[in-house]
């Protein structure tokens, strides 16, 4: 395709082709494949931190990992129900 033509497409065409704008988003770009990213490397590091059994008691790693399993376990929270009032 001509620049001259559809610009656009002549600058775009072949990132827009590789990357297909997911059926959940209205929009796509770079912003989207980096937040999607950090959010996958940052879900891998809670998990590593929740099922290291190993960590030094009172560590941030410990901490970490203890903090976003206990958010995890669905079975435990649904178990507790709401707590309002004292």
């Amino acid at each position: 395709m001509s620049p001259c033509e559809d610009f656009f497409l002549f600058s775009g065409g072949n990132w827009l082709k590789n990357n297909p704008i997911p059926g959940y988003a209205s929009s796509w770009g770079p912003r989207n494949l980096l937040g999607d990213r950090t959010q996958a490397t940052l879900r891998q590091i809670l998990e590593e931190a929740a099922a290291n059994t190993s960590a030094e008691k009172g560590s941030n790693l410990q901490k970490v990992g203890d903090f976003y399993a206990s958010g995890m376990d669905s079975a435990a929270i649904e178990a507790a129900g709401p707590a309002f009032g004292p």
